[in-house]
């Protein structure tokens, strides 16, 4: 596959057959290549303990199971992902505590068969309705994302293994104090936004 979708990078010649076969049937990447990530904080650790869960290789993988052809997630798919990954993990963190569960507002959340399985894994469940986009600055596992971005932000990888390689040593070397530390900001985040009406809150705001 070409790694790109620039026109300069096209070959010209008088007639295909001047153009070798591999060149000619030569597919083309428009977007460059990189990773979903999915991973949960406590105030003790990150969990998975030694990677976050790499999600596009799971779609990957179960869209190839169920024979779909689109590596999209539907509400089939995400209902499987609560079930197979998210649950387990979160019992992990806290097997003995009722768990509540809440996520944006995309359509497929609100799907029949999704409602179906976080009721059946999760005591409580946050309405969409009641959520707002501004959630995300409450819940520390952004600022998890935000670290490993801003800890690889101008490098550049020859593959997706050396890309993983970089993002799980910058998750493994999150320790347990910073983890509790981010933990116990949550209160004065959620102060935070309702002082600010809703606004968006920055470091300074709750710290």
């Amino acid at each position: 596959i070409r790694p790109n979708n620039n026109k300069n990078d096209g070959i010209w010649a008088a007639t295909a057959d001047e153009i070798d076969s591999d060149n000619r049937n030569a597919g083309v990447q428009k977007f460059s290549a990189g990773v979903i990530l999915w991973g949960g904080i406590s105030g003790d650790d990150l969990y998975p303990r030694n990677a976050p869960f790499y999600f596009n290789e799971w779609l990957d993988k179960k869209c190839i199971q169920i024979g779909k052809t689109r590596r999209t997630l539907d509400s089939r798919l995400y209902s499987m992902f609560i079930q197979q990954v998210i649950a387990p993990t979160v019992k992990q963190i806290s097997p003995q505590m009722g768990l509540i569960f809440q996520d944006d507002c995309d359509r497929k959340q609100r799907m029949k068969q999704v409602l179906g399985t976080v009721t059946k894994y999760f005591h409580q469940r946050i309405d969409p309705n009641d959520c707002t986009s501004k959630m995300a600055d409450i819940w520390p596992i952004e600022n998890i994302w935000a670290i490993i971005k801003e800890k690889l932000r101008g490098m550049e990888f020859q593959n997706i293994r050396t890309l993983k390689a970089a993002i799980n040593k910058v998750w493994r070397s999150i320790d347990a104090t910073t983890c509790k530390k981010m933990m116990e900001s949550i209160p004065r985040r959620m102060m935070a936004v309702i002082e600010k009406d809703g606004s968006n809150i920055h470091k300074e705001d709750y710290e």
